[in-house]
């Protein structure tokens, strides 16, 4: 069903009920703690619903919170899967995409993404992105071990591995770097959306590979001839070659993230020498 009411922006925020109504809670504080800074309607998307009954406590505490939304449900998909879907759905001329663990961590949080997008062919803007290469990256791993000192088992599953990478993942993923933008919270147009190329998804690396993959999201926009951007919190914006010097997905303390997510705050718990593997995973350094 289309929506009643035209909005020039709709945030959509994921609810993957596997991860429990805690995760959801602390979204809804985030999204009532920080103010967005511009009108939008905002859309609850749940996904992995088995029977309607599991949302009534989701719904309970939006109503407490006062929080206006729309919902839509899916029982399963993957996370762009899902995004897709729901973007045929309404009716806005721009959608952020937000996954089950992206919190805000400041105000006017909307209004940056708006601003960085209203700049010349700018396709999508992210709260963070990387260089990051799943095929380089098992190229280093797979390398830097002695193999000398891991049972066989370990070393028919690396043998397998670096077989996938050479015949496989070396045409679906650049090598680094490989500028992408990251889910956890994405803005554009839902016409430039549903317009991008998906090939089906039925697992975990053709997911990685609509991210992160020659042929992803990003790729494809940039093939358009259009900018991938990040924002950071103080609505400062990057383009590819400075998204490092933004200091928002695992580098240094990510102070100038805007939205963060699992992957921001596994960083942030980690200690000093995972931090620099995160870092080197990210940016090379």
């Amino acid at each position: 069903m289309k929506e009643d009411k035209f909005w020039s922006v709709t945030v959509v925020h994921l609810v993957w009920l596997p991860s429990g109504i805690d995760v959801f809670k602390e979204f809804i504080e985030s999204y009532k703690q920080y103010h967005g800074g511009y009108e939008h309607n905002l859309v609850l998307l749940f996904n992995g619903v088995k029977a309607v009954e599991e949302l009534v406590q989701y719904r309970e505490f939006a109503q407490m919170k006062n929080v206006v939304y729309k919902s839509f449900h899916q029982k399963k998909g993957w996370d762009l899967e899902v995004y897709r879907w729901v973007a045929s759905q309404i009716e806005s001329k721009y959608v952020l995409f937000l996954n089950s663990y992206s919190r805000f961590l400041n105000d006017n949080w909307l209004a940056h993404f708006m601003n960085a997008a209203a700049h010349p062919n700018v396709g999508i803007v992210g709260a963070t992105g990387t260089y990051h290469s799943i095929y380089s990256m098992i190229r280093y791993e797979t390398r830097k071990n002695n193999q000398s000192r891991i049972s066989f088992k370990d070393k028919f599953r690396r043998y397998k591995l670096i077989i996938k990478n050479i015949f496989l993942y070396r045409f679906w993923f650049a090598p680094f770097p490989n500028p992408h933008i990251r889910t956890n919270g994405f803005l554009i147009e839902r016409e430039l959306f549903l317009n991008l190329t998906f090939i089906s998804i039925k697992k975990k690396y053709d997911a990685y590979r609509m991210e992160s993959g020659r042929n992803g999201f990003t790729q494809q926009i940039i093939k358009k001839g259009l900018k991938p951007l990040v924002v950071d919190k103080n609505g400062e914006i990057y383009e590819i070659e400075k998204w490092k010097k933004s200091c928002t997905f695992w580098i240094g303390s990510q102070v100038n993230l805007l939205i963060s997510d699992n992957q921001t705050r596994k960083y942030l718990e980690a200690d000093h020498q995972q931090k620099k593997f995160f870092t080197f995973m990210a940016w090379g350094c």
